[in-house]
C-alpha cells in the first residue's frame, strides 16, 4: 500500500472553484516536493527492501522522496510546523492545514470518507485537519485534463480500438468460441501490440442477451457464454 503526499497546501478557497481555468488548474496545489508512503511489512525482515526498495518506489512513481508509513504522523507534524515558520497558509500567518478529501459524490449522493492514519486524531483534536477544499479541487482534476494526460488517453483510446478490430475480424471467422475468449484476445493485443497490462475494469464480453446485463463479466457473470451464429456482442473493454 501507498499513499502520496505533497509538501506545500496552496490551495483554492471554496468560492475560487468556479472560477479555475485550464491556466490556473497548475497552481491549484503548488508543487514543491511529492513524498510516497510505503508499508514496511515485517522490521525484522529485510527481504523485502532487497527485492523492491524504497528507492525503487521513488523510480515507479516519480515522487522526490520514499519514507515508511510508520513515520507519516511524525513527518507531518515536523512539516507543518516548518510551514508555521514559514507563515503558515498561503503564508499570511495562518496555521497550517492538513488537508484531507472529504466530499459528495454529485451522481450517487455516496459520501468520500477522508483518510486516516496512526495519530490521525492528534491532528483533528488540535484543529489542524481541513476537510473542505481538497474535494473540489481533486473534482476539477478529473474534468481539467493537461496535455500529458490528453496524449495518455489518446494513446490508450488508439490501443483499444486496434484491440477491437481483432476481436471483430476473429469474431468474424469464428475464432473465438466464447465470450471469455474475446476478453483473453483484447488482454493479448492490449499488452502485445499496446504494451498495456491491465484495464480499467474487468473487460465485459456480453454477446446475445447478456448485452442488457449491467456490468456483466464480473465474477457472478463471468464471460462464459456459448457464441451463437445470431448474437450481437457488445465489448465495452477499455483501458
Amino acid at each position: 500500500m501507498c499513499c502520496f503526499i505533497n509538501s506545500h497546501d496552496d490551495v483554492y478557497d471554496d468560492e475560487d472553484e468556479d472560477n479555475v481555468t485550464d491556466d490556473d488548474d497548475d497552481d491549484a496545489v503548488d508543487d514543491d516536493d511529492d513524498f510516497c508512503f510505503v508499508v514496511d511489512d515485517d522490521d525484522d525482515n529485510d527481504v523485502d527492501d532487497k527485492i523492491r526498495p524504497p528507492s525503487s518506489f521513488q523510480v515507479s512513481y516519480a515522487v522526490d522522496q520514499v519514507l515508511y508509513i510508520e513515520s507519516l504522523s511524525d513527518w507531518l507534524t515536523s512539516s507543518l510546523l516548518k510551514e508555521d515558520e514559514c507563515g503558515g497558509d498561503d503564508g499570511g500567518g495562518v496555521e497550517a492545514k492538513l488537508h484531507l478529501m472529504e466530499g459528495i459524490n454529485s451522481d450517487s449522493g455516496s459520501r468520500a470518507l477522508p483518510a486516516s492514519f496512526d495519530g490521525d486524531q492528534s491532528f483533528i483534536s488540535t484543529g489542524r485537519v481541513e476537510y473542505g477544499k481538497l474535494y473540489g479541487i481533486i473534482s476539477l482534476c478529473r474534468v481539467i485534463k493537461s496535455t500529458d494526460e490528453i496524449e495518455v488517453m489518446r494513446y490508450a483510446a488508439y490501443v483499444a480500438s486496434n484491440a477491437h478490430v481483432q476481436l471483430m475480424r476473429a469474431a468474424a471467422k469464428k475464432e473465438c468460441s466464447f465470450e471469455y475468449e474475446l476478453e483473453a484476445l483484447f488482454l493479448y493485443e492490449i499488452y502485445r501490440n499496446g504494451g498495456c497490462r491491465r484495464c480499467a475494469y474487468t473487460c465485459i464480453g456480453a454477446c446475445g442477451p447478456n448485452a442488457a446485463v449491467l456490468h456483466y463479466g464480473h465474477a457472478a457473470a463471468p464471460n462464459d457464454r456459448l457464441l451463437q451464429e445470431s448474437d450481437m456482442v457488445g465489448l465495452p473493454c477499455l483501458l
